[in-house]
């Protein structure tokens, strides 16, 4: 499998394995989502909707930096960035 993107590992309540692999462009693809103004206008008009919605909507993100983030752990392939295991015998990992 190619290290061009990170792999998420998921264990299920019922012993049930998952291997998703997430590229590096979809992540990228996200960034871009999340930092335009259309997503927030978006966010904003659906917490009007639902007054006791309580959400943190951030002034502004930085693409830029966000892409750097993605750039510099991409560098670092084969690392473990979350490793949870979950009371009810679930588990989430999610390597570089």
């Amino acid at each position: 499998m190619s290290r061009r993107m990170m792999i998420v590992k998921i264990k299920t309540k019922k012993g049930l394995h998952f291997s998703v692999p997430v590229p590096y462009f979809i992540i990228n693809g996200c960034i871009s989502l999340i930092c335009s103004r259309v997503f927030w206008n978006g966010v904003k008009r659906m917490t009007n909707h639902h007054p006791k919605a309580s959400v943190w909507i951030p002034e502004t993100l930085d693409k830029n930096t966000l892409s750097v983030l993605v750039a510099s752990l991409k560098a670092h392939k084969g690392v473990t960035i979350v490793d949870v295991d979950l009371k009810d015998n679930m588990k989430v990992k999610v390597i570089l």
